[in-house]
This record gives C-alpha cells, sequence and structure tokens, in this order.
C-alpha cells in the first residue's frame, strides 16, 4: 500500500505541537509493517533558509487564482530513516513567513487560510494528477490545514483516468477549525468544487470551513483517540460539528496516538545532563533525583526537600493554563515547587508572567515564555508530578511523555488522557473542570508521594507502561484497508 501523509508539521524538522510528534512518528512505524509511505509539507522560510530542503529538487507551475504559480518540490527524508520526506515551496504563499502566523497556531486570519488553501491544491496537483511523482493508494490528512484536500482530489478525479486516492482525515484538535470565506474556491478553480453538494452546503452562510470538508468529504475520519472521537458528537465538545459527525458516526474511529519511544529516551536524551535507565526504579529515582537538582540551579529554583510538579504545554485556554496559574499559590502552600512552560495567548502569556513577578522571590516557582525542547525534556526528567488540567483534549502526548521520564501526570478524566491515565495507578485523574477538584487530585498524588512505597510502585507502573506506536500503527492499517474498501 502506498500511503501519503499531508501535514503542517512534521518532527524534527518543523514542531508547533503534539501533531509534529504524530507526523515525525507515525511513518516508522507503517514503514515496519511493509507500507511505502511518505510525507509532504509546507516549505516555511525556515526550513528552506536551515537548508533543510533537501539536496533533490524540481519546479512545477500550478494554477490557483487565475495565474499560473512556481512552486519547487524538494526531496530528502525523515531523520535516520529512508522514508521520503518533501517540502513545498512557493514564496508567495508558504515560504514567506513562519510556521504558523497566530502563536496559537489556530487558524486567525485570511493568509493562513490562503497559505494552506495554495498548499493543499499543490499537493493535489503533484500527488493525484500526475504519476511521475508519487501517485499514493491514500492520503492521509491531519487537521483543517489539510481539509480541503479530499474535495480536491474527487474535484479532480472528475476529469483525470488515473484512480482516485483514497482520503482519511485525522482530526487532532476540533477547535481548530479553519473558517474561510467562499472566495477561497475560486483562487482553487472552484468550479468543479460548487459541484459538490457539501459544498454548497456548507457555503449557504457564506463561509467554508475547512476541517467540516476534512470530516464529510474523506472516505474515513479518525480522532487521535478513542474517547475523543465519542466525545465529539455532543454538544460539549463538538464545536458546533457535532450533528454532521454524528451523521457520519458509522466512518469515525478513534486510534490513540503513540509517542516514539527512540526519541523520548531518558537513557539517551541528549537535552538531559543526566541520563538514567528506565531497568529499575532504583535507577530511575536516582536519575530523577540527579536531574532535578540540576534544574533547580537552571531555573534559579531553591534547593529544597520538596516535590516538583512540572507543566509543558501550549498556552491556551484548552490546556487548562487559567486553571493552574489560579492554583499556584495553593500549589506552593502545599509544599510544591512549580516549573511553566510555555507560548501562546498573550492573555496566557501576561498571566503566567504575572504570577511569576510576584512570587519572584520565593525560589519555588519558575515560568519560561518560550517554546525550547531541550528545557522541555530536562522537566520531563526532572519532574515529580506533571500536570495537565485540560478543558478538553483529543489525545494529549505530555502525559505519556512524562510517564516516560518517570514524571507522574495529574489530569482532567477527557479525551486522550481519560484513555492513558489509570487513577491510582499511573497517575491521578480528576473529573470536574474546577479549582476544587484539580488540588483534590494533587492532594491524593502528594500524599502517595509521601509513602515511598506507594510512590514507587506508580512511577514504575508510568515508566513500564506501553505507548509506542506499534499498536497504533497497526489500527492505522486497517482504516486505510476500510478507507480503500470505501472509496472504490
Amino acid at each position: 500500500m502506498k500511503v501519503l501523509l499531508v501535514a503542517s508539521e512534521c518532527t524534527p524538522v518543523v514542531k508547533v505541537g503534539g501533531l509534529g510528534d504524530v507526523v515525525g512518528s507515525l511513518p516508522k512505524a507503517l514503514k515496519k509493517l511493509g507500507l511505502d509511505v511518505r510525507v509532504v509539507i509546507p516549505g516555511y522560510k525556515d526550513i528552506l533558509y536551515t537548508g533543510g530542503g533537501g539536496a533533490s529538487c524540481k519546479e512545477y507551475a500550478i494554477h490557483y487564482g487565475g495565474e499560473a504559480q512556481k512552486i519547487i518540490l524538494h526531496q530528502t527524508t525523515l531523520s535516520d530513516t529512508d522514508i521520503p520526506l518533501y517540502f513545498i515551496e512557493n514564496e508567495k504563499y508558504i515560504s514567506s513567513g513562519g510556521v504558523y502566523m497566530s502563536p496559537s497556531a489556530f487558524a486567525s486570519s485570511k493568509d493562513e487560510i490562503e497559505r494552506f488553501a495554495f498548499f493543499s491544491k499543490a499537493v493535489v496537483e503533484l500527488f493525484v494528477s500526475r504519476e511521475d511523482v508519487f501517485f499514493p493508494d491514500l492520503i492521509h490528512c491531519n487537521d483543517w490545514h489539510t481539509g480541503i484536500i479530499p474535495q480536491l482530489i474527487k474535484a479532480e478525479a472528475r476529469y483525470i483516468e488515473l484512480k482516485r486516492p483514497a482520503a482519511v482525515f485525522t482530526v487532532h484538535n476540533l477547535a481548530n477549525q479553519g473558517i474561510s470565506s467562499v472566495d477561497v474556491l475560486f483562487r482553487l478553480d472552484g468550479e468543479e468544487l460548487f459541484k459538490s453538494p457539501l459544498i454548497k452546503w456548507d457555503a449557504a452562510d457564506d463561509n467554508l470551513d475547512f476541517i467540516m470538508q476534512g470530516i464529510l468529504a474523506s472516505d474515513v475520519v479518525n480522532t487521535v483517540s478513542p474517547s475523543y472521537a465519542e466525545e465529539i458528537k455532543t454538544a460539549e465538545f463538538g464545536e458546533g460539528l457535532q450533528e454532521a459527525i454524528k451523521a457520519k458516526s458509522a466512518r469515525v474511529f478513534g486510534v490513540l496516538n503513540g509517542i516514539d519511544g527512540a526519541l523520548f529516551n531518558p537513557q539517551k536524551d541528549s537535552y538531559l545532563k543526566v541520563n538514567f535507565s528506565l531497568e529499575s526504579l532504583e535507577e530511575v529515582l536516582k536519575g530523577k533525583s540527579a536531574n532535578k537538582k540540576l534544574l533547580r540551579k537552571e531555573l534559579n529554583l531553591q534547593e529544597k526537600d520538596a516535590p516538583l510538579l512540572g507543566l509543558v504545554s501550549r498556552l491556551t485556554k484548552q490546556k487548562g493554563i487559567d486553571l493552574f496559574i489560579n492554583s499556584v499559590d495553593e500549589l506552593l502552600g502545599m509544599g510544591f515547587q512549580v516549573v511553566v512552560l510555555g507560548v501562546g495567548d498573550k492573555t496566557l502569556e501576561d498571566m503566567l508572567l504575572s504570577k511569576m513577578n510576584e512570587l519572584e522571590f520565593s525560589g519555588d516557582c519558575a515560568g519560561i515564555i518560550k517554546f525550547d525542547e531541550g528545557v522541555a525534556r530536562r522537566i520531563y526528567a526532572s519532574s515529580d508530578m506533571f500536570a495537565v488540567p485540560s478543558r478538553f483534549e483529543p489525545c494529549g502526548l505530555t502525559q505519556m511523555i512524562a510517564m516516560r521520564y518517570g514524571a507522574v501526570p495529574i489530569v482532567r478524566g477527557v479525551g486522550g488522557l481519560k484513555d492513558t491515565v489509570m487513577d491510582g495507578i499511573t497517575g491521578f485523574v480528576f473529573s470536574g473542570f474546577n479549582q476544587s477538584e484539580f488540588l483534590g487530585a494533587v492532594k491524593r498524588a502528594k500524599r502517595v508521594y509521601e509513602s515511598a512505597d506507594l510512590w514507587g510502585k506508580v512511577v514504575s507502573n508510568c515508566v513500564n507502561a506501553d505507548f509506542s506506536w506499534d499498536k497504533s500503527a497497526r489500527e492505522y492499517v486497517l482504516l486505510y484497508a476500510k478507507a480503500l474498501k470505501f472509496s472504490s
């Protein structure tokens, strides 16, 4: 089976959130199962500037907005593999700015929509309209950035002789929908698109929802956890699309994300100042203690006998950052030291900075407003506990990474958090999105922490949990087979 993954991010070349980790890891597991799998992402300026565009490149022209646009297709390979990785370069629409035009990674502007509409058209013209690059059996689209691709494939298939590739659409976060004005359809040469009843229906209110188009026009839809696949059929989590999703529920599935165990490995992690083995609890606890001591020096925290609670996240309302910041005083009062790393919504950044300034001389609190993979890994390796107090969570990778590094997660029981953390066994789970329940879970965790034997069992359960991609990749292969059947 020939599969093309299309996305806006791919670790380690470009990463803003968990989407990058998924797209950088899943192809490796699929390749082990015998698939011919390849990845294509936009050729952002930073990739090209740093020489990441690859040794092989070829020039093409595509039509967009009634004009011929030059694109350059770069080809390289995923890090430490022979899996082909493509970048699409275009100065006007793709390669003239950063990864996203909003720190929260939401579709926030006409330029953002335009960039990914153009990228989607380029993907279809390169990989569906012709056979000289790579003609896949199936195109695996990811999130709103690629949501129009299933419609473009169908439009293209109406006037080419090549067989239409099947389309799988993965919802990583339903809240990021990519709402566009209808005129983007005409720049996509949309006469064929307007023949689609789904397009006409969506455009009736004079806008177009890219993620809804991906859901409705693809052969199979999946979310990145089983619980989230059910949650998005409800008004609470459906973001206004719950009725459309329920209408397609027979083709909606949940496949839990995994993490790359080779990448997230405290024994070999080059970001850590002290590596440690996961072979025994003693080695894990000894390694975490050494890393915690060094992180305290790095972040100017006082050296003391206190549990360290970490949080690494995009600073958005989804992630419950406001709930966490409003709980910091109570956490310090309970005897914790607190470390937060993230970047995102300006209001939440200011809220965090204000709290950190207020506690500047406590020596027990640190807030870092940036994305820094090295600091993130050191927080995972140093933290005794790790907070993920999300309002909603399609999957979440941070709780899995934290467990891999021996940090016990404290999470709200929604989406993938509910699917990956077992209360009292591999972490601590709270239900309601409120300060009382969050702090209640923290108190339960601290009571267990104060018993070395009980805590050791929880930490052992965490580091022995299997979140590798092997099982999920096999589920994706079954999903691909369903999509091929539905598309034929």
